[in-house]
């Protein structure tokens, strides 16, 4: 006979429940990771994810436990260290109050270890050398030096994110090339330093035409010497040019960025001024083909409706 749930319940009681069972997933023994016995993480640290300073932290307090007989230490805490004691140690300026001051106090406790145990223990030597101050200030005068050794070359090209430095690129014959586009027209260059008792001269292409004869325009002949009047030396260089295919306008342009991209050549010092004018970025524009079907690239014909 079937009965409504409800008076089976009445009769019968409420039926027994299968115990409650909670789903989590397995912790991972971080400390020991070799050992099958998994342990909740006793560092209270290790759930604000700081990264290095929590993981270094963790390091220090395994090994101040492991060799605990053997440290000596600054008896009643951080506050009794000395100045010297303190200044022997660059903590990084991510880490908190907290953290710069548990830090300082355990690489207090482990240098106070015998050497033969710094020498022996990897973990140590390697804590020990990561925050010492003299370390950074031998890593920062080595860099200085670097530097000074290489003060004649300057920043030119950025390759994988990184300033690259390079050196002057003069030919035997100390000229310095420079190649450029611009729409359809070409442009290479070669510079020379002008002599003593001579006139510069701007000489275009094998009919070694002047400026003055090859444009007739002064606001193109502006755009070829722009770039040695940004860097002050219209009086310095002998420029020789060689162009072709497109316009005027297209070939001055062409011009100009090929004598910045020599004088880049001839002297990286130059950076400085033309990164200013931002004449080392190219003009890639080119003129828009006309459509079939069109009076020109987006122009259109006028719409007769009879």
């Amino acid at each position: 006979m079937n009965m409504f749930k409800s008076t089976s319940v009445l009769l019968n009681g409420q039926p027994a429940k299968a115990p409650f069972v909670r789903r989590v997933k397995p912790l991972v023994n971080f400390l020991e990771p070799e050992t099958s016995v998994v342990k909740k993480p006793i560092e209270p640290i290790f759930y604000k994810n700081r990264g290095e300073i929590t993981k270094d932290l963790i390091i220090q307090r395994q090994l101040i436990q492991k060799y605990l007989p053997f440290i000596s230490g600054v008896p009643g805490g951080l506050e009794n260290a000395t100045t010297q004691q303190v200044r022997m140690w660059v903590i990084p300026k991510s880490a908190s109050e907290v953290e710069t001051a548990q830090l300082q106090m355990n690489l207090i406790k482990l240098n106070s270890l015998d050497n033969t145990i710094k020498m022996a223990d990897k973990d140590v030597s390697y804590l020990l050398e990561k925050y010492s101050a003299a370390k950074q200030q031998r890593y920062q005068s080595h860099i200085s030096i670097e530097n000074s050794k290489i003060q004649q070359y300057k920043y030119t090209k950025e390759i994988n994110g990184q300033r690259v430095l390079q050196a002057p690129q003069v030919d035997e014959y100390g000229r310095a090339h420079g190649r450029a586009l611009r729409m359809d027209a070409k442009a290479n260059v070669f510079i020379t330093k002008v002599k003593e008792g001579e006139t510069p001269k701007i000489l275009i292409n094998s009919s070694y035409k002047s400026l003055k004869e090859y444009f007739e325009y002064i606001k193109y002949r502006e755009n070829v010497i722009y770039p040695l009047k940004v860097v002050n030396a219209l009086d310095k260089f002998n420029v020789y040019c060689e162009v072709e295919n497109g316009g005027l306008k297209s070939q001055s342009e062409a011009i100009m960025f090929a004598i910045t991209k020599a004088l880049m050549n001839y002297n990286p010092l130059y950076e400085v001024h033309i990164n200013k004018v931002k004449l080392l970025t190219e003009d890639k524009r080119e003129r828009e083909r006309k459509k079939p079907g069109q009076k020109g690239a987006r122009a259109r014909f006028t719409w007769v409706k009879r």
